[in-house]
């Protein structure tokens, strides 16, 4: 570990440093330079290393680079530098490299006696067993009462004749659903709900969405067709885009705003414009109308519809289906 000081103060030692590198990076304006190689110097400042119960002598910073060994139990690098004076201080793990070598052990002492074992006090004497007391009279058995009677079991009923079957209904009219072409449901909160790769061969789309979002006021739903985010290709009376508006998080949980608009000729390749509107009741229980007029760059078959929040992102939950008709 290195760090960079100056002026005064003190400095947290690492536990486990054995020796510090001390690095003079910058030089004050006046200080003294000796004859010694390298070059020795006097008037820079000082440090000073310490533990919990004090510091040791004060170490003068004469060279431009000063190895500092740590005594055990280091916690603390005191300094005081002259103005201008900065130092890199390193801290090197290990044992101070200027530690003699440990001492031979001293000599066993002798093992002291052992004192002697103390008396074992007497044992008291055990009481007399009590008499056992006399056992009780066993009380009489009390009289079973007496079995009451069985009823008689009642006749069983004859089984009814099985009733005549009735005749076969008529056939129910064939149901008028149309077939599901695309149906995406968010398992996340996205600000877009697509269903891709329409395919041909019907006549109108019919898209029905269930909305909701996570903004804080009910939320502008915009109309997006073939992926197309540009929105000077969408005009309408309700704005750019403008199809209608959802429940958002300002509501109570569980509301959705559900809603169906058609887009006719969605096949048609020749003219660019394709229409379609909506109306339906908003959150805050006012109609809303909207048309919108998709022109896009070239005329092209609707293959994507796209609702898009305006404001934050739809909720998981939130679905958009598409079927042909």
């Amino acid at each position: 570990m290195s760090y960079t000081l100056t002026g005064s103060g003190t400095h947290a030692v690492t536990g486990g440093t054995g020796w510090l590198s001390v690095v003079l990076t910058a030089f004050p304006s006046v200080f003294g330079t000796g004859r010694a190689n390298p070059p020795d110097y006097y008037g820079i400042g000082s440090i000073r290393l310490g533990d919990a119960d004090g510091y040791w002598s004060p170490i003068n910073l004469d060279g431009e680079t000063v190895l500092l060994g740590c005594p055990i139990g280091t916690t603390t690098l005191a300094y005081a530098l002259i103005d201008g004076a900065e130092i890199e201080v390193t801290e090197h793990a290990g044992v101070n490299p200027f530690s003699g070598p440990a001492g031979s052990a001293g000599a066993t002492g002798a093992t002291g006696a052992t004192g002697p074992t103390g008396p074992t006090g007497p044992t008291g004497a055990t009481g007399e067993t009590g008499p056992a007391g006399a056992d009780g009279a066993d009380g009489a058995p009390g009289a079973t009462g007496a079995a009451g009677a069985t009823g008689a079991t009642g006749a069983t009923g004859a089984t009814g004749a099985t009733g005549a079957t009735g005749p076969t209904g008529a056939t129910g009219a064939t149901g008028s659903g149309y077939p599901v072409l695309g149906n995406t449901v968010l398992g996340t909160t996205n600000a877009r709900v697509t269903v891709s790769s329409i395919p041909s061969g019907y006549g109108i789309l019919k898209c029905t969405f269930q909305l909701r979002t996570n903004h804080t006021a009910q939320t502008v739903v915009a109309l997006e067709l073939n992926l197309d985010t540009n929105t000077a290709h969408y005009t309408g009376n309700g704005g750019t885009g403008r199809l209608t508006v959802c429940y958002a998080a300002n509501y109570a949980a569980g509301l959705f705003t559900e809603g169906t608009f058609l887009i006719p000729n969605y096949l048609d390749a020749t003219n660019a414009a394709k229409r379609t509107s909506c109306i339906l009741m908003r959150p805050d229980d006012t109609a809303e109308a909207n048309g919108v007029v998709w022109t896009p760059t070239a005329a092209a078959a609707v293959t994507d519809v796209t609702l898009r929040a305006v404001n934050g992102s739809f909720i998981a939950g939130s679905r958009l289906q598409v079927e042909g008709i």
